[in-house]
């Protein structure tokens, strides 16, 4: 039964790529799921004996292809399970903007933000943003804190951007409203006109007063600007609006 199950996940293991992300080695993942000479008599009773001989060392005591069990809790956080990965397989782990944790100065800033907002949507730039650095930073960050405030994630998409964004569909409990834009020209996005118009939308029909605005693109500060200048004003004409 074991020969038959490790023959059948060696078959079957690659149809799982398109779970983790691109940026991550494949083959160094993949070889974690496979035992060696697990179709093989001989090579299902070495993996037992080194698996039993070292039961506590496994995470949560499920088996996995790892050769250094002596490292810890090698799942404690992304940054730690992708360097020790990389230097199993004699590689280094270089990009740590993908697997770093925000700071407990950051974490706490975007939990007051919260706090101080009644309905808070993020709003996001797919074509100035990276789909892994958001999902990262959102799942470092205290889920029942997030979940209770934003009220959903709105990605303005352009049609030629990554796929990569269905990551947050997959593997967030946030309600996701995806805006593909298309071009008027080849040259001529439209994203960023209709994440300002959307932005708006949102504010003024849907009653949202707090944005979290992801994106590298300085031209976006007009929209900040104008929004502040819009609360504010709302603050002084007594409606109960959050400041963000």
């Amino acid at each position: 039964m074991v020969i038959d199950l490790n023959r059948h996940i060696s078959n079957r293991i690659n149809n799982c790529k398109p779970i983790f992300p691109i940026w991550i080695k494949w083959d160094y993942l993949r070889q974690l799921f496979i035992m060696p000479n697990g179709t093989t008599e001989a090579g299902i009773k070495a993996a037992a004996e080194e698996y039993y001989r070292n039961l506590s060392s496994y995470p949560y005591q499920v088996y996995m292809n790892w050769a250094s069990l002596d490292r810890g809790n090698i799942l404690y956080s992304d940054k730690k399970f992708v360097e020790l990965l990389y230097e199993e397989n004699n590689d280094i782990f270089t990009d740590l903007r993908k697997v770093t944790d925000a700071g407990n100065v950051s974490k706490s800033g975007i939990y007051e933000f919260l706090d101080n907002s009644e309905k808070t949507e993020i709003i996001v730039d797919c074509e100035n943003s990276d789909p892994y650095k958001l999902y990262a930073t959102l799942k470092n960050l205290d889920q029942q804190k997030l979940l209770g405030k934003i009220a959903k994630i709105i990605l303005i998409d352009d049609v030629n951007t990554t796929p990569a964004w269905g990551i947050l569909q997959d593997f967030t409990d946030f309600e996701i409203q995806h805006e593909v834009v298309e071009r008027l020209k080849e040259n001529k996005s439209l994203v960023d006109m209709t994440l300002s118009a959307l932005t708006s939308i949102e504010h003024y029909e849907n009653g949202v007063d707090s944005f979290v605005l992801a994106s590298s693109d300085s031209d976006y500060w007009a929209l900040v600007s104008a929004m502040k200048s819009r609360i504010k004003e709302q603050h002084s004409q007594g409606h109960n609006v959050t400041q963000g």
